[in-house]
Protein backbone atom coordinates (compact mmCIF):
# COMPACT_ATOMS: atom_id res chain seq x y z
CA UNK A 1 0.00 0.00 0.00
CA UNK A 2 2.82 2.33 0.71
CA UNK A 3 4.62 1.54 -2.43
CA UNK A 4 1.76 2.02 -4.25
CA UNK A 5 1.38 5.66 -2.39
CA UNK A 6 5.16 6.07 -3.48
CA UNK A 7 4.52 5.97 -6.99
CA UNK A 8 1.95 7.50 -7.40
CA UNK A 9 3.39 10.79 -5.24
CA UNK A 10 6.76 10.10 -8.01
CA UNK A 11 4.55 10.20 -10.82
CA UNK A 12 2.39 13.41 -9.60
CA UNK A 13 6.06 15.41 -9.15
CA UNK A 14 7.48 14.36 -12.24
CA UNK A 15 3.96 15.34 -14.58
CA UNK A 16 4.55 18.56 -12.88
CA UNK A 17 7.90 18.79 -13.56
CA UNK A 18 6.97 18.40 -17.55
CA UNK A 19 4.59 21.02 -17.07
CA UNK A 20 6.73 23.37 -15.94
CA UNK A 21 9.60 23.05 -17.79
CA UNK A 22 6.61 22.78 -21.07
CA UNK A 23 5.17 26.20 -20.03
CA UNK A 24 8.48 28.03 -19.33
CA UNK A 25 8.93 31.39 -21.16
CA UNK A 26 12.00 31.54 -22.49
CA UNK A 27 12.55 35.68 -23.40
CA UNK A 28 14.15 36.02 -26.98
CA UNK A 29 15.45 39.41 -28.77
CA UNK A 30 17.15 40.50 -32.01
CA UNK A 31 16.79 43.11 -34.49
CA UNK A 32 15.14 44.11 -37.75
CA UNK A 33 16.04 45.46 -40.71
CA UNK A 34 15.93 45.93 -44.17
CA UNK A 35 17.49 45.11 -47.16
CA UNK A 36 19.99 48.18 -47.06
CA UNK A 37 20.43 47.63 -43.45
CA UNK A 38 18.67 50.17 -41.97
CA UNK A 39 16.29 49.50 -39.11
CA UNK A 40 12.71 48.60 -39.38
CA UNK A 41 10.51 51.00 -36.91
CA UNK A 42 7.00 49.51 -35.97
CA UNK A 43 7.82 46.08 -37.44
CA UNK A 44 5.23 43.35 -35.56
CA UNK A 45 6.75 40.26 -33.84
CA UNK A 46 3.32 38.45 -33.14
CA UNK A 47 1.65 35.10 -32.55
CA UNK A 48 0.19 34.02 -35.59
CA UNK A 49 -4.08 34.51 -35.26
CA UNK A 50 -3.88 36.20 -31.75
CA UNK A 51 -3.16 39.52 -30.27
CA UNK A 52 -0.11 38.67 -28.91
CA UNK A 53 3.34 40.09 -29.86
CA UNK A 54 5.40 43.46 -29.80
CA UNK A 55 6.35 46.29 -32.20
CA UNK A 56 9.91 47.22 -32.65
CA UNK A 57 11.59 50.49 -31.72
CA UNK A 58 13.67 53.54 -33.30
CA UNK A 59 16.56 50.57 -33.40
CA UNK A 60 14.08 47.97 -35.03
CA UNK A 61 14.89 46.10 -31.76
CA UNK A 62 12.22 43.82 -30.28
CA UNK A 63 12.36 41.60 -26.82
CA UNK A 64 9.38 39.44 -25.98
CA UNK A 65 9.11 35.99 -23.83
CA UNK A 66 7.15 33.17 -25.20
CA UNK A 67 7.22 29.55 -24.45
CA UNK A 68 10.01 27.27 -26.06
CA UNK A 69 8.56 25.89 -29.76
CA UNK A 70 5.96 28.65 -30.14
CA UNK A 71 5.43 30.04 -33.80
CA UNK A 72 5.57 33.81 -34.27
CA UNK A 73 5.64 36.31 -37.63
CA UNK A 74 7.84 39.29 -38.33
CA UNK A 75 5.64 41.47 -40.52
CA UNK A 76 5.11 45.28 -41.18
CA UNK A 77 3.72 46.88 -44.28
CA UNK A 78 5.81 47.27 -47.73
CA UNK A 79 7.83 43.99 -46.16
CA UNK A 80 6.96 40.30 -46.77
CA UNK A 81 6.59 38.64 -43.50
CA UNK A 82 8.79 35.94 -41.94
CA UNK A 83 8.05 33.30 -40.01
CA UNK A 84 9.93 31.32 -37.29
CA UNK A 85 9.69 28.42 -34.53
CA UNK A 86 11.51 29.66 -30.66
CA UNK A 87 13.94 27.47 -30.11
CA UNK A 88 14.86 26.08 -26.41
CA UNK A 89 18.14 27.81 -25.53
CA UNK A 90 18.16 30.53 -28.31
CA UNK A 91 17.62 33.60 -27.18
CA UNK A 92 18.63 35.89 -30.16
CA UNK A 93 16.88 35.97 -33.57
CA UNK A 94 17.50 38.54 -35.95
CA UNK A 95 15.83 39.69 -39.28
CA UNK A 96 16.61 41.19 -42.76
CA UNK A 97 12.96 41.71 -44.19
CA UNK A 98 12.86 42.04 -48.39
CA UNK A 99 10.40 44.60 -49.93
CA UNK A 100 7.12 43.53 -51.15
CA UNK A 101 7.06 44.35 -54.50
CA UNK A 102 3.41 43.00 -55.55
CA UNK A 103 2.02 45.56 -52.61
CA UNK A 104 4.52 48.19 -53.80
CA UNK A 105 3.13 47.72 -57.45
CA UNK A 106 -0.12 48.39 -56.50
CA UNK A 107 -1.92 51.57 -57.23
CA UNK A 108 -4.16 53.73 -55.68
CA UNK A 109 -6.46 56.73 -56.80
CA UNK A 110 -5.03 60.01 -55.72
CA UNK A 111 -7.63 62.37 -56.79
CA UNK A 112 -5.92 63.98 -59.99
CA UNK A 113 -5.27 59.93 -61.25
CA UNK A 114 -3.27 56.78 -60.31
CA UNK A 115 -0.21 56.48 -58.81
CA UNK A 116 2.17 53.77 -57.64
CA UNK A 117 2.32 52.66 -54.28
CA UNK A 118 6.03 53.22 -53.88
CA UNK A 119 5.94 56.78 -55.27
CA UNK A 120 2.68 58.24 -53.17
CA UNK A 121 4.17 61.04 -50.86
CA UNK A 122 0.86 61.48 -49.67
CA UNK A 123 -1.19 59.92 -46.83
CA UNK A 124 -3.57 57.73 -48.68
CA UNK A 125 -5.59 54.47 -46.62
CA UNK A 126 -6.56 52.01 -49.40
CA UNK A 127 -9.38 49.08 -49.08
CA UNK A 128 -10.03 46.42 -51.73
CA UNK A 129 -13.69 45.19 -53.07
CA UNK A 130 -12.40 41.54 -50.97
CA UNK A 131 -12.53 43.70 -47.86
CA UNK A 132 -15.95 44.95 -48.66
CA UNK A 133 -17.26 41.45 -48.88
CA UNK A 134 -19.04 41.70 -45.51
CA UNK A 135 -23.28 41.05 -44.85
CA UNK A 136 -23.82 44.81 -44.17
CA UNK A 137 -26.75 46.69 -45.59
CA UNK A 138 -24.19 50.17 -45.78
CA UNK A 139 -20.68 49.86 -47.46
CA UNK A 140 -19.51 52.21 -44.62
CA UNK A 141 -20.05 49.82 -42.40
CA UNK A 142 -17.70 47.34 -43.70
CA UNK A 143 -15.23 49.88 -43.33
CA UNK A 144 -14.71 49.88 -39.49
CA UNK A 145 -10.87 48.48 -38.32
CA UNK A 146 -9.88 48.67 -42.12
CA UNK A 147 -7.73 52.05 -42.52
CA UNK A 148 -5.67 53.56 -40.29
CA UNK A 149 -6.48 57.25 -39.51
CA UNK A 150 -10.07 56.66 -40.73
CA UNK A 151 -12.35 55.99 -36.96
CA UNK A 152 -15.56 54.59 -37.97
CA UNK A 153 -18.87 54.48 -35.65
CA UNK A 154 -21.54 52.23 -36.90
CA UNK A 155 -25.00 53.19 -36.25
CA UNK A 156 -27.24 51.34 -33.89
CA UNK A 157 -30.03 51.32 -36.15
CA UNK A 158 -30.78 48.79 -39.16
CA UNK A 159 -29.68 49.71 -42.36
CA UNK A 160 -28.15 52.86 -41.13
CA UNK A 161 -24.50 54.24 -42.19
CA UNK A 162 -21.57 55.32 -39.96
CA UNK A 163 -19.98 58.26 -38.77
CA UNK A 164 -16.79 58.67 -40.67
CA UNK A 165 -13.76 60.53 -39.19
CA UNK A 166 -10.77 61.04 -40.81
CA UNK A 167 -8.18 61.78 -38.14
CA UNK A 168 -10.31 63.25 -35.44
CA UNK A 169 -12.93 66.42 -35.53
CA UNK A 170 -11.31 69.65 -37.15
CA UNK A 171 -13.93 71.81 -36.48
CA UNK A 172 -16.80 72.59 -33.60
CA UNK A 173 -18.65 74.99 -35.94
CA UNK A 174 -18.80 73.37 -39.48
CA UNK A 175 -19.40 70.05 -40.36
CA UNK A 176 -16.49 67.29 -39.78
CA UNK A 177 -18.04 64.54 -42.59
CA UNK A 178 -15.26 63.46 -45.39
CA UNK A 179 -16.41 64.45 -49.30
CA UNK A 180 -17.34 61.58 -51.14
CA UNK A 181 -17.06 60.92 -54.40
CA UNK A 182 -18.25 58.20 -56.51
CA UNK A 183 -16.33 57.93 -59.42
CA UNK A 184 -15.40 61.63 -59.83
CA UNK A 185 -19.09 62.80 -58.96
CA UNK A 186 -20.26 63.62 -54.85
CA UNK A 187 -22.24 61.05 -53.54
CA UNK A 188 -22.51 58.71 -50.68
CA UNK A 189 -21.08 55.56 -49.24
CA UNK A 190 -25.15 54.36 -49.16
CA UNK A 191 -25.76 54.60 -52.78
CA UNK A 192 -23.47 52.26 -54.07
CA UNK A 193 -23.83 48.58 -52.97
CA UNK A 194 -20.49 46.91 -51.78
CA UNK A 195 -20.62 44.21 -54.54
CA UNK A 196 -20.27 47.34 -57.18
CA UNK A 197 -16.88 48.84 -55.50
CA UNK A 198 -13.62 48.11 -57.46
CA UNK A 199 -11.82 50.23 -54.48
CA UNK A 200 -12.22 52.62 -51.78
CA UNK A 201 -8.98 55.53 -51.17
CA UNK A 202 -9.39 58.13 -48.09
CA UNK A 203 -7.03 61.11 -49.04
CA UNK A 204 -6.05 61.79 -45.47
CA UNK A 205 -3.59 64.73 -45.37
CA UNK A 206 -3.87 68.51 -46.26
CA UNK A 207 -2.40 67.88 -49.89
CA UNK A 208 -6.40 67.06 -50.40
CA UNK A 209 -7.22 70.70 -49.56
CA UNK A 210 -5.31 71.59 -52.80
CA UNK A 211 -7.47 69.64 -55.40
CA UNK A 212 -10.82 69.68 -53.95
CA UNK A 213 -10.37 73.12 -51.83
CA UNK A 214 -12.39 73.30 -48.61
CA UNK A 215 -14.52 70.84 -49.23
CA UNK A 216 -11.37 68.40 -48.65
CA UNK A 217 -10.74 69.99 -45.24
CA UNK A 218 -12.14 66.77 -43.21
CA UNK A 219 -10.52 63.93 -45.96
CA UNK A 220 -11.72 62.67 -49.18
CA UNK A 221 -13.27 59.69 -49.51
CA UNK A 222 -12.49 58.39 -53.50
CA UNK A 223 -15.02 55.28 -54.34
CA UNK A 224 -13.94 53.47 -57.81
CA UNK A 225 -16.71 51.01 -59.28
CA UNK A 226 -16.36 48.40 -61.07
CA UNK A 227 -16.28 48.86 -64.82
CA UNK A 228 -17.50 46.19 -67.85
CA UNK A 229 -14.88 44.00 -69.68
CA UNK A 230 -14.05 45.16 -72.90
CA UNK A 231 -15.55 41.87 -75.67
CA UNK A 232 -17.33 40.15 -72.17
CA UNK A 233 -20.85 40.37 -71.58
CA UNK A 234 -21.23 38.88 -67.78
CA UNK A 235 -24.13 38.20 -66.33
CA UNK A 236 -23.37 38.14 -62.05
CA UNK A 237 -25.68 37.47 -58.92
CA UNK A 238 -24.58 37.78 -55.27
CA UNK A 239 -26.99 37.79 -52.17
CA UNK A 240 -26.80 36.59 -48.43
CA UNK A 241 -29.42 36.25 -45.63
CA UNK A 242 -28.81 36.90 -42.46
CA UNK A 243 -30.28 36.10 -38.78
CA UNK A 244 -29.34 38.68 -36.20
CA UNK A 245 -30.09 37.34 -32.90
CA UNK A 246 -31.37 39.33 -30.15
CA UNK A 247 -31.22 36.99 -27.34
CA UNK A 248 -27.57 37.84 -26.17
CA UNK A 249 -28.91 41.73 -25.53
CA UNK A 250 -31.68 40.94 -22.98
CA UNK A 251 -30.68 41.11 -19.00
CA UNK A 252 -32.45 39.54 -16.94
CA UNK A 253 -34.98 41.30 -14.16
CA UNK A 254 -35.14 40.80 -10.29
CA UNK A 255 -38.04 38.80 -9.58
CA UNK A 256 -40.48 40.70 -7.01
CA UNK A 257 -38.80 38.86 -3.77
CA UNK A 258 -35.58 39.61 -5.03
CA UNK A 259 -36.01 43.23 -5.87
CA UNK A 260 -37.66 43.42 -2.43
CA UNK A 261 -34.61 42.52 -0.90
CA UNK A 262 -32.55 44.65 -2.79
CA UNK A 263 -34.47 47.95 -1.68
CA UNK A 264 -35.04 47.09 1.41
CA UNK A 265 -31.24 46.30 2.30
CA UNK A 266 -30.13 49.43 0.30
CA UNK A 267 -32.75 50.97 2.25
CA UNK A 268 -31.70 50.23 5.84
CA UNK A 269 -27.47 50.66 4.82
CA UNK A 270 -29.05 54.51 3.87
CA UNK A 271 -30.86 55.02 6.92
CA UNK A 272 -33.08 53.99 9.71
CA UNK A 273 -35.82 56.51 8.58
CA UNK A 274 -35.46 55.50 4.66
CA UNK A 275 -35.58 51.97 5.99
CA UNK A 276 -38.89 52.56 7.75
CA UNK A 277 -40.80 54.44 4.66
CA UNK A 278 -40.04 51.41 2.67
CA UNK A 279 -41.37 48.97 4.98
CA UNK A 280 -44.23 50.74 5.19
CA UNK A 281 -44.42 51.32 0.84
CA UNK A 282 -44.07 47.51 0.57
CA UNK A 283 -46.36 46.99 3.27
CA UNK A 284 -43.96 44.83 5.35
CA UNK A 285 -43.96 43.71 8.91
CA UNK A 286 -47.02 43.79 11.25
CA UNK A 287 -47.64 47.72 11.66
CA UNK A 288 -48.31 47.67 7.91
CA UNK A 289 -49.86 44.50 6.80
CA UNK A 290 -47.24 41.80 6.49
CA UNK A 291 -47.14 41.49 2.82
CA UNK A 292 -43.45 39.66 2.55
CA UNK A 293 -44.99 36.49 1.61
CA UNK A 294 -46.87 37.77 -1.09
CA UNK A 295 -43.84 39.21 -2.89
CA UNK A 296 -42.77 35.60 -3.06
CA UNK A 297 -45.85 34.48 -5.02
CA UNK A 298 -45.85 37.23 -7.73
CA UNK A 299 -44.82 36.86 -11.22
CA UNK A 300 -41.88 39.27 -13.13
CA UNK A 301 -42.36 40.55 -16.83
CA UNK A 302 -39.50 41.10 -18.53
CA UNK A 303 -40.32 44.45 -20.87
CA UNK A 304 -36.93 44.33 -22.42
CA UNK A 305 -37.56 40.91 -24.25
CA UNK A 306 -41.08 42.32 -25.41
CA UNK A 307 -38.74 45.14 -27.57
CA UNK A 308 -36.52 43.08 -28.93
CA UNK A 309 -36.86 40.07 -31.74
CA UNK A 310 -34.69 38.21 -34.07
CA UNK A 311 -34.20 39.98 -37.51
CA UNK A 312 -34.04 38.46 -40.79
CA UNK A 313 -31.74 40.89 -43.47
CA UNK A 314 -31.16 39.48 -47.14
CA UNK A 315 -29.65 41.34 -49.84
CA UNK A 316 -29.58 40.67 -53.74
CA UNK A 317 -27.24 42.36 -56.27
CA UNK A 318 -27.81 41.84 -60.27
CA UNK A 319 -25.47 42.50 -62.53
CA UNK A 320 -25.44 42.56 -66.68
CA UNK A 321 -22.17 43.89 -67.94
CA UNK A 322 -20.97 44.68 -71.96
CA UNK A 323 -18.29 46.05 -73.06
CA UNK A 324 -17.13 47.18 -76.95
CA UNK A 325 -14.12 49.19 -78.74
CA UNK A 326 -16.16 52.09 -78.67
CA UNK A 327 -18.46 51.70 -75.22
CA UNK A 328 -19.12 49.95 -72.18
CA UNK A 329 -22.46 49.40 -70.55
CA UNK A 330 -23.27 48.29 -66.62
CA UNK A 331 -26.54 47.65 -65.58
CA UNK A 332 -26.83 46.93 -61.60
CA UNK A 333 -29.89 46.05 -59.46
CA UNK A 334 -29.54 45.96 -55.83
CA UNK A 335 -32.37 45.37 -53.05
CA UNK A 336 -31.90 45.34 -49.73
CA UNK A 337 -34.41 44.43 -46.56
CA UNK A 338 -32.62 44.64 -43.50
CA UNK A 339 -35.00 43.72 -40.17
CA UNK A 340 -33.37 45.30 -37.26
CA UNK A 341 -33.84 43.69 -34.00
CA UNK A 342 -36.37 46.09 -32.35
CA UNK A 343 -40.19 46.05 -33.00
CA UNK A 344 -40.81 48.49 -36.01
CA UNK A 345 -37.60 48.76 -36.93
CA UNK A 346 -36.38 48.21 -40.56
CA UNK A 347 -34.45 49.46 -43.65
CA UNK A 348 -35.35 48.56 -46.78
Amino acid sequence: MMKNHFRMMLASLLLLTVSTVAFAQQKISGTVVDLSGQPVIGASVMIPGTTTGVVTDLDGKYSISVPAGTNLTVSCIGYVDQNFTVTAGKNVYDFKLSDDAEMLEETVVIGYGTVKVKDLTGSVAAVGSKDLELPVANVSQALQGKMAGVVVTPSTGPGGGATIRVRGNKSINTSNEPLVLVDGFPGSLSSVPADQIKSINVLKDAAATAIYGSRGASGVILVTTKNAIEGQTNVSYSGYVQIKDSSTEIYDVLEPLDYLKFTLGYARDYNNINYVNMLKYFGIGSDYGNHYNDYAKMSSHNWHRDLLKTGITHNHNLTISNGTARNRTLFSLNYTYDDGTVINSWYR
